[in-house]
């Protein structure tokens, strides 16, 4: 015999859990896009005299800021 039909507090359940798995696949492509771009900045840190000094500085600040904010992410994700 089926179930019968899906109640509004199911429903809401369902609709919160999907809800939470699409905001995870979010912040994982976001956490994914921090990292490409401190990819990207070590590139420029490390590009020698083609860059500017202050650039190449600056890359370098936001390299590092960039990872360890990613690994703030994953480790607050991890928590749930």
């Amino acid at each position: 015999m089926g179930k019968g039909p899906e109640t509004r507090a199911e429903r809401i359940r369902r609709m919160q859990s999907n809800a939470k798995a699409l905001a995870r696949e979010q912040i994982a492509a976001m956490t994914e896009a921090m990292l490409e771009v401190a990819r990207m900045a070590d590139e420029v840190a490390t590009g020698g005299d083609a860059y500017p000094v202050g650039v190449r500085e600056m890359a370098s600040r936001l390299k590092a800021d960039l990872e360890n904010q990613a690994k703030s992410v994953e480790a607050l994700i991890n928590r749930l």
